[in-house]
This record gives C-alpha cells, sequence and structure tokens, in this order.
C-alpha cells in the first residue's frame, strides 16, 4: 500500500521537476544564443590599435586568418585610371596608348604624383603598346597587268627583271624584303620563263630546225618561199638561211615536228599535222602542202616518201604525193602497227623502225604506191629509249646505257663500229656502251655515227669514201646534251649549257669547228 500510494505522489514530483528542467533548458540556451552574438558583433566593431592587430586583408588570408574590409582612400589621396594613388607616391602614365612599330614607348612616359589629392602631369593612358608592322605592295606585272599582292613585314619574296628571256639568257632575280611597309629592290616580276630547246633535227637536203618551246626556227637551205613568205616549202627553188639569222618559221603552237626527209618537213601547230614541200620525184613542184590531221596530232615522222602520226592516240602513216609515182595527192592513212602508242620513230628510205611505248623496237620495210608494209619484226623487245635507221639498212637503238644496232637489209654493208669496219647482224649487237644519245646517217659511200657519252663528251666514226671508215674520234671533250647529224659530217650538237653548234660537213675528215646557232629569238 505504502508503494502503490508513494508510487503516485512520486510520479507527481518528477512531472514538477521535468517542467522545471524544460524552462531551465529554455533560459541557458537563451543565454549562449546571446552570448555567441555579443561575441561575433564585437569582433565586426573592434578598433585595432596595437601594431599585431593591423594586417592587411592578403596578410591575414596567408597566415590562415579571414581577410579584413577594405579601408576607404584618405582625403589626400589621389585617383589614376580608377584605382587609388597614395599621397606621396608616384604613377607611370603613358601619353599615348600606341607607338608605331619601331618607336618605344619609354618615350611616352610621364610620372605623375599624388600630393595632397592633386595628380601632377596630364598623361592618361596607364598603359602603352607597340603597334603592328605595315605590310607592304608588291606589284606583280603579268603581260602589261598589274596584279597586287601582298608582302607581310619581316617576310621576304623572289622578283624578277623580265617575265621571259630569250633563248639563251638567264632570268635575273632579287630578293624584295618588306620592312614596316617599304620594300626593298625594284623588280616587279613574281616569275620569269628562260625559253627550252626541245628538238633539234636536220635532214638529209640541208634544212637544220629547232624547236624552243612552241616556236620552230630553221636555217640552213630552205625554200625560197619559206624564207620570204607563209612557209610553203622545203625544196631545190632554195635559199642559204646563215645559222646566225635562224629563220621563226612558227612562232607559237607548235608541239613537234620532222625534217628527216630530204624534201618534205612536217609539223604540229595547235593539234593539226601538215606537210610542206614537194615529191622526190616532181621537181617542178615546190609548193605542195598536204594536212595530215586537223586535229588530234601529237607526234609526227616523215621521209621522203611517207609521213607517219599519232592523232588521237592512232599511229597512222600516209604516202606522200608524187613519191615513186603515187600521185599527186596525199595517200589514205594506214595502220601498220594497230593498237600501239608510238613515241619515237625513223623513216629513212624504205626502212622504218618505231618505238613503242612499252620499249619496244618494231621494224619493216614499206612498198609504193601502195604503202603496204612487209617483214614487220620486233627488233627490241623492251628497255628501248630512242631510235634510228638510214639509207643503208641500219637500225640503232639506245636500250638501258648501251647503243644497239643490227642490219635491216644484210645486202647493205652493214653495222659501222668504231674501229671503222662493218658487221652484218640481224640481231642487235652493242656497238658502245655508256651512251645517253646518239645519230646517224648514211647516204651512198656516206656514213657517220656519233654518240654522246655519259660524261658529256661527243664522239664520231666514218666516212665520206665508204669502208673502212675512220675510227671514232673525240669531237667535244665535254658539256654535250644531244646531237643529231646527217650525211657528209654534218651536225647539230646542243651543248649542257644550252647553246646550240652547228658543224658544217666533214665531222670526220677533217677538223671541224663549230659554228654557234643563234637562238636568241
Amino acid at each position: 500500500m505504502f508503494f502503490l500510494g508513494g508510487g503516485k505522489a512520486m510520479r507527481k514530483i518528477f512531472k514538477q521537476f521535468d517542467r522545471a528542467k524544460t524552462r531551465n533548458s529554455v533560459f541557458i540556451f537563451l543565454v549562449f544564443m546571446l552570448l555567441g552574438l555579443f561575441q561575433n558583433c564585437s569582433k565586426g566593431f573592434a578598433v585595432k590599435n596595437d601594431a599585431t592587430s593591423s594586417l592587411t586583408s592578403s596578410q591575414a588570408s596567408s597566415s590562415g586568418a579571414a581577410p579584413s574590409a577594405v579601408s576607404a582612400p584618405s582625403p589626400g589621396d589621389c585617383t589614376f585610371d580608377g584605382k587609388p594613388i597614395l599621397n606621396g607616391t608616384a604613377v607611370n602614365a603613358y601619353v599615348t596608348s600606341t607607338v608605331p612599330f619601331g618607336q618605344s614607348c619609354e618615350s611616352q612616359i610621364e610620372v605623375r604624383k599624388c600630393q595632397t589629392g592633386v595628380l601632377s602631369g596630364s598623361a592618361s593612358y596607364s598603359s602603352c603598346g607597340v603597334g603592328v608592322p605595315a605590310a607592304c605592295v608588291f606589284n606583280d606585272t603579268v603581260n602589261g597587268t598589274i596584279n597586287p599582292m601582298t608582302v607581310v613585314s619581316s617576310k621576304s619574296i623572289t622578283a624578277w627583271q623580265t617575265s621571259s628571256v630569250k633563248y639563251g639568257q638567264s632570268c635575273v632575280s632579287e630578293t624584295r624584303a618588306c620592312t614596316n611597309g617599304t620594300l626593298s629592290g625594284s623588280f616587279t616580276n613574281s616569275s620569269c620563263h628562260e625559253p627550252v630547246l626541245k628538238k633539234i633535227e636536220t635532214s638529209n637536203f640541208g634544212a637544220r630546225c629547232a624547236q624552243i618551246d612552241d616556236k620552230l626556227a630553221c636555217w640552213g637551205y630552205l625554200g625560197k618561199t619559206q624564207i620570204t613568205s607563209s612557209p610553203s616549202g622545203f625544196g631545190l627553188d632554195v635559199a642559204y638561211v646563215p645559222e646566225s639569222s635562224p629563220r621563226v618559221i612558227y612562232s607559237s603552237g607548235v608541239t613537234d615536228f620532222s625534217v628527216r626527209s630530204e624534201r618534205w618537213e612536217c609539223h604540229i601547230v595547235n593539234g593539226a599535222a601538215d606537210c610542206t614541200g614537194y615529191g622526190v620525184y616532181n621537181y617542178n613542184n615546190n609548193n605542195n602542202s598536204v594536212e595530215l590531221a586537223a586535229s588530234g596530232a601529237t607526234r609526227v615522222w616523215v621521209g621522203n616518201y611517207q609521213a607517219c602520226a599519232m592523232v588521237n592516240s592512232v599511229f597512222n602513216c600516209w604516202t606522200l604525193p608524187d613519191t615513186i609515182g603515187a600521185g599527186t595527192g596525199l595517200g589514205k592513212p594506214v595502220q601498220p602497227l594497230p593498237g600501239q602508242i608510238i613515241v619515237d620513230m625513223d623513216i629513212v628510205g624504205g626502212s622504218s623502225c618505231a618505238l613503242t611505248a612499252q620499249g619496244a623496237v618494231i621494224c619493216w620495210e614499206t612498198r609504193w604506191p601502195d604503202l603496204s608494209f612487209i617483214n614487220i619484226k620486233t627488233v627490241i623487245a623492251s628497255g628501248a629509249s630512242k631510235v634510228m635507221t638510214d639509207f643503208i639498212g641500219t637500225g640503232c637503238a639506245i636500250v638501258g646505257k648501251d647503243l644497239k644496232c643490227w642490219s635491216i637489209d644484210i645486202s647493205w654493208p652493214g653495222i659501222l663500229m668504231p674501229d671503222g669496219t662493218s658487221v652484218k647482224s640481224q640481231t642487235p649487237i652493242t656497238v658502245m656502251t655508256g651512251v645517253s644519245d646518239f645519230s646517224q646517217a648514211a647516204l651512198g659511200q656516206t656514213k657517220y655515227l656519233c654518240a654522246v657519252k655519259l660524261d658529256t663528251s661527243l664522239v664520231c666514226w666514218g666516212s665520206d669514201q665508204g669502208f673502212p671508215a675512220l675510227p671514232v674520234k673525240t669531237i667535244l671533250p665535254v658539256g654535250v646534251a644531244r646531237v643529231s647529224t646527217i650525211y657528209a659530217g654534218y651536225a647539230i650538237v646542243q651543248m649542257v649549257d644550252g647553246s646550240v653548234l652547228y658543224y658544217n660537213g666533214n665531222l670526220i675528215d677533217s677538223t671541224s669547228i663549230g659554228l654557234k646557232v643563234n637562238l636568241g629569238f
């Protein structure tokens, strides 16, 4: 009973205690809140007079303390470019924000000092930079038209005195440098063309021709109409044109020509293949002009009786007028080598040899007037780079770096060897090694063969008096690039430096001096 009654009394006591405890807790909580608020406020408004309390915000930050607020400038301070300048201190100001390229900003500095709120001087810029250098203008002249070109400062260009020069001359250049808008030098061409000698060839009759770029010039014995008016014939009615002043036959558009014939000259101008001259057996006709193809021609070759050309990638041959009774008109085109692309050829008399794009040499004999082809034979299967034949039935070609020759017709004297003897062989034999170019020509008792060696020397052998011929002789010891010969020892020689020499007969039999051909047109 006591514990029961005592339990109720105890519960009453505990309830009163809990209410008192709650009120005390609230009171204690409020006391601590007020103390914390007071401490925070005292930190924000405390006045720091001692030395240790005068830390700057950056110093406080580096020491781990919270940065302090920035104090307002004092009445004696100044302001420049939105920034405070303390009383008694100075700042570098600039008269201008930029100076031209090549000048220095140091000349624009003004020291402005703050004195009791007044900033001396007047320069108003806090920084200064050097300007960008000016570019230059190069007035490139092309065919009389000026085309401005920009050249960045500190850069340079190569300029040329002229846009082109005559054959045999060299282009003259200078370096023009741009310095802040000023271009040194005076030349006004961005390029200069030096003409290229693309082909030289001699005829058995006496015409010698050279193709320079797309121009054709000839000298020697030319038809009078060829000299006095538009081209119309190479023939017996001739006049001599000296090598000192060759005649420009065509001034533009030439892509190929051939004068290996005694009487005909063929050329390709702007894709059209034409031949001028006259038939071997019709000397009275000096003005034959025949068109092989109106367009699409890329290569052309001519002999006494026929002409051949690549036209639209097809190899065609024609009988020329007045040859062996063939009549006065041009024969219909015939394809002796169907499907073959021919890159070089030589037609002499009835013998023809052609070089294919694959490096094979194919030879045949031609019969007139029907222009039939017999004894077609592949002499060299591959590796050839040039081919020639002559009037006494010999073919030669460069194979690799060797000069190889063979007998097309063994009834003729045969292959002319460097020791002056002759050999008959229908299988190609090596005549000379280390050869980069060659040329051969023969007629009757006359036969010459010349070779350009890899050391750029020119050697020749042969004679006007038949066999045995004179052995090999060094004509020029160095500096030769190409050679073209005809019978009787005439030759055109192109030198490595681009000059052209003409040997006027008797190349082997006597001392012959090369005459310089003037191709500077």
